[in-house]
């Protein structure tokens, strides 16, 4: 009953649905909640059965019985998507009321699009939209599977830092520009990396045409045996961590004042009075131009030290 009232929802978003349609489909919808009722049902009747006379076989369906419902709850919890309540039901409620097809269908698209765009906004500013404002509706389509898409883009789109302006001014002035904040929000948004949690202090120095930031690896200290297999896990994360880097689209408007990216990890150590402090164990520098020049191809680790600077001090 739920597939087909899934068909006649795509059919009514496209207003393919006839007016005389309504009747079919409130009937329709009508049995649809109904049929809830046998389930319930079954399982009342299981109930009162082993209530009367406790027996072994009943004990077991009743088990299988939940064992199946959990199955199925926890698929429909990780998938939403099959049954696609959120989409469904404006079309579901509707139908139960016996709203005639060909009406309030435009006003229900109008608010769904209301929604997702304030959520949008929201998402991007951190704020709400201001009430009694008109606002320019930046979703024209109808078809809520291409607004779905819509808001998919939308929400690709990388975030720029709103001091971008000052930090281009910055670079022009051939100063030191920290743009730790930008990289923040863009690897909170979209963690191309594993790494990218670990990093700070994101700078680029445009004199030396040089992008460098720092990675702190938390387990790693001054008793970290490091062997050939462990350097070499290393080197392929560093490796792959830049090419990531490299190929950020919020990056673009930086990439004028650098050609080289460098890395610099950090392991946790202590002092003399046991406090921890970060000690330099392992840096990468690299020119930009080598990692275009190796994108997309299969790259092994042992080559790292031919084409960067490549400093290991364990």
């Amino acid at each position: 009953m739920w597939y087909l009232l899934r068909l006649l929802r795509e059919a009514w978003g496209k207003k393919l649905l006839p007016g005389w349609f309504t009747y079919v489909g409130g009937v329709l919808a009508w049995i649809t909640i109904v049929s809830l009722a046998g389930p319930v049902w079954a399982v009342i009747d299981l109930f009162s059965i082993i209530m009367e006379r406790p027996d072994l076989g009943v004990g077991l369906e009743i088990g299988t019985l939940f064992i199946l419902i959990s199955i199925v709850a926890k698929v429909l919890i990780d998938y939403p998507e099959i049954l696609d309540y959120a989409r469904v039901q404006p079309f579901l409620l509707a139908s139960l009321k016996f709203e005639h097809y060909t009406r309030k269908r435009d006003d229900i698209f109008e608010e769904l699009d209301k929604h997702v765009i304030a959520q949008i906004h929201r998402e991007q500013t951190g704020k709400e939209i201001p009430a009694g404002k008109p606002q320019r509706k930046f979703i024209p389509h109808t078809d809520p599977e291409q607004a779905l898409r819509e808001v998919e883009r939308l929400r690709a789109q990388p975030l720029r830092s709103v001091h971008l302006k000052a930090e281009l001014d910055q670079l022009k002035a051939g100063e030191v520009t920290d743009i730790t904040d930008t990289f923040k929000l863009n690897a909170a948004k979209h963690p191309t990396h594993d790494f990218y949690q670990l990093a700070s202090e994101v700078k680029i120095t445009p004199v030396e045409k040089l992008l460098s930031f720092k990675l702190v690896f938390p387990n790693v200290n001054s008793q970290t045996a490091f062997d050939a297999d462990r350097v070499f896990r290393l080197k392929q994360g560093i490796y792959d961590l830049l090419q990531a880097l490299r190929s950020e689209i919020w990056l673009k408007p930086y990439q004028e004042y650098f050609s080289n990216l460098r890395v610099v990890c950090h392991r946790t150590d202590t002092d003399t009075f046991g406090l921890p402090i970060e000690k330099p164990f392992f840096s990468v520098e690299i020119a930009v131009a080598e990692l275009v020049q190796r994108e997309g191809k299969l790259f092994v680790a042992t080559e790292l030290d031919k084409i960067a600077t490549v400093t290991f001090t364990p």
